[in-house]
């Protein structure tokens, strides 16, 4: 199974895992679990637009110590989004929902490093290339 793992401590940790590519190739959907903090959700289901301009906005955002990346559906609100600093340093934020009888919100945010990001941009790398051939 393809995942993408970012933890900076046992309390800031984002994964995305089962890939998928709609077979009209108008988007792709994801599992995530993440840990914010005391606040976690699992097994959430991410659907977003393009994960190549995703990479592409993480690689530049890595290199030149600015800018922001967003993985997020147009038509969605659930969304995660990597902001980038001078300091080096990254801000991971993202919210999610569940429409059900009883609606849940999450909010998280929390801020890492870019040491992190060369094994982060990696597994995107190697998801990509195999969820396009």
């Amino acid at each position: 199974m393809l995942k993408v793992e970012l933890v900076s401590s046992p309390s800031e940790i984002l994964k995305l895992y089962s890939f998928k590519r709609f077979d009209d190739g108008s988007g792709y959907r994801a599992v995530v679990d993440v840990v914010s903090g005391c606040f976690s959700c699992t097994k959430k289901e991410l659907y977003f637009d393009d994960i190549k301009q995703f990479y592409n906005d993480l690689n530049n955002g890595y290199d030149n110590l600015s800018g922001e990346a967003l993985l997020k559906c147009r038509y969605e609100e659930d969304q995660i989004k990597f902001i980038f600093n001078t300091k080096g340093h990254v801000v991971v934020s993202g919210v999610f929902h569940e429409y059900a009888d009883n609606p849940q919100l999450l909010e998280f945010y929390f801020k890492t490093d870019q040491t992190y990001f060369p094994a982060f941009l990696k597994q995107i790398k190697k998801v990509i290339d195999e969820i396009h051939n």
